[in-house]
């Protein structure tokens, strides 16, 4: 009876403190097993990238410029460039606060936003900042990373 309870205890504190751990301060940093992503809430900065064809469909992911990391939003969160014109054909991204929580559905890693804060002017293909990033991004990772692509 005594180790059963013993064992009991121990399970409960074993689950307390899994729960306990805190996430990752960075999308870099989250471990490479995208099924240890479910579930995790988090507070993180990086770039927005918002991609639209017009009606022809569009991306809006949540990326960090110093890994290859890219987590999509889910798909009820509209254009966080221009959320009034569905229709507008954009490439742009901004440095962004965002908080909320992971879920790895299918495959997947998704972003549930919580609250979203834009940190800097947007960049735009328009005014060659869009492509100025990705082109430091790329610089950043690794090569073995950039040969995958």
């Amino acid at each position: 009876m005594r180790n059963t309870i013993r064992l009991g205890i121990m399970v409960v504190i074993a689950t307390l403190a899994t729960g306990c751990s805190a996430a990752p301060p960075s999308i870099c940093e989250m471990p490479q097993n995208k099924h240890f992503w479910q579930g995790v809430d988090i507070d993180w900065t990086g770039e927005i990238v918002d991609v639209s064809s017009g009606g022809h469909g569009a991306v809006l992911a949540f990326v960090a410029k110093d890994c290859a990391a890219v987590v999509d939003f889910t798909p009820d969160m509209p254009s966080v460039f221009n959320p009034l014109a569905d229709q507008s054909t954009h490439m742009a991204l901004a440095t962004y606060r965002v908080q909320g929580r992971l879920s790895f559905t299918d495959g997947q890693i998704m972003l549930r936003p919580t609250s979203v804060s834009r940190l800097s002017p947007w960049q735009t293909y328009e005014n060659g900042g869009f492509q100025r990033y990705f082109r430091e991004r790329r610089a950043m990772i690794p090569v073995s990373v950039n040969a995958l692509e």
